[in-house]
């Protein structure tokens, strides 16, 4: 999978954004480049799916949509957008229905919860927006089944001032239209002002965190009992579910996310990146830059130091928001071990019972 970051500019001012805010788009003489290249990676990968990204792609609707067609015409029939949701209406709906386009939606659960990270540039709430889209997807569920088993999956960012909202956040997202939801946390580092080291130094978060996921697992597991099973991840990189999470407690390292190696981050101007964390931010991550696609990748050599750091993480957590909290990339930011050690409180409790 590839990641075009296709536009700097966004319609939300949300406070833990990581994303180098410009009003830069991808040229689509670039863009077309990029599809150029990938097309010609389809005898290496059994399948190439090209996913967009931003700030907020909806916002460059008219080049997405040249984009997509071109791509469709090289060969790629697998999409991926990530998307604030605020700009969906029916003619998108039916756009991504045409073109066979999986969407992720931003939504940090209730109203409540969403409202403190996730306002429009002008202050105004944006929780109603994006609740009548997936009100929208429903309409169009029957359509999105029959394309792709990943039609639409929602992503809820949880921040030290949200945690007490995950539980009922949770059950919220899973009654809407979705096939997984995703809980990830703040991305560390990236904000002084919302970082998690120091607010997890106080108890009271962590027994929070605690409560919130001793009670998510429950609600997963009555789901689970009713044949409705919740498609819940957590740090959508690495893709952990709750039974992944049992069966790889014993091992010495989780799932290889990719970066690198079968996943790619392509920044505005062209450049290639591990992943699209670093394309969005290409300033900051020049020196894991893997080429560009006007060029194609650097020499073998060059580039095989950075595939190998990323393949070597044996932690539950992300190799570059590591490198932004800790220093170091194969260093566990805190916010992940606080999270690792909640999961396995919920389960030693559960089983205990």
């Amino acid at each position: 999978m590839a990641v075009l970051h296709i536009t700097n500019n966004c319609n939300l001012h949300c406070s833990y954004c990581y994303s180098n805010k410009t009003n830069e788009e991808m040229p689509l003489s670039t863009a077309f480049r990029a599809v150029d290249f990938l097309s010609g990676l389809k005898d290496k990968y059994k399948s190439i799916t090209v996913a967009f990204s931003g700030g907020e792609p909806l916002t460059a609707f008219d080049n997405l949509y040249k984009i997509v067609k071109y791509a469709w015409k090289r060969g790629i029939r697998n999409f991926i957008i990530c998307t604030n949701g605020v700009k969906i209406d029916e003619r998108v709906i039916e756009f991504f229905v045409a073109y066979n386009i999986s969407p992720t939606v931003s939504l940090d659960g209730i109203a409540a919860a969403h409202r403190i990270n996730r306002p429009a540039h002008d202050g105004k709430d944006t929780w109603k927006n994006v609740d009548h889209a997936l009100d929208l997807f429903n309409k169009h569920l029957k359509a999105f089944d029959k394309r792709s088993p990943d039609y639409l999956r929602l992503r809820c960012t949880f921040t030290p001032e949200t945690v007490r909202y995950l539980d009922r956040s949770i059950r919220y997202l899973a009654d809407k239209p979705v096939s997984e939801v995703a809980m990830i946390t703040l991305m560390p580092g990236m904000l002084p002002h919302k970082r998690w080291d120091t607010p997890l130094r106080d108890k009271s978060l962590t027994d929070t965190l605690d409560r919130q996921m001793g009670k998510i697992l429950d609600f997963c597991i009555q789901r689970q009992a009713c044949g409705h099973p919740v498609r819940l991840c957590f740090n959508e990189c690495l893709t952990i579910r709750w039974n992944d999470f049992i069966d790889l407690c014993g091992q010495s390292r989780f799932p290889f996310c990719g970066a690198g190696v079968n996943k790619l981050g392509i920044s505005a101007s062209g450049s290639i990146f591990p992943c699209y964390l670093f394309s969005a931010d290409p300033g900051r991550s020049d020196k894991l830059r893997m080429g560009d696609v006007f060029k194609g990748f650097k020499a073998a050599g060059e580039t095989a130091g950075i595939c190998r750091r990323f393949k070597e993480n044996r932690f539950f957590s992300c190799l570059y928001w590591n490198f932004m909290e800790t220093g170091a990339a194969n260093s566990p930011a805190l916010v992940y071990k606080a999270l690792y050690q909640s999961m396995l409180k919920s389960l030693v409790t559960y089983f205990q019972r």
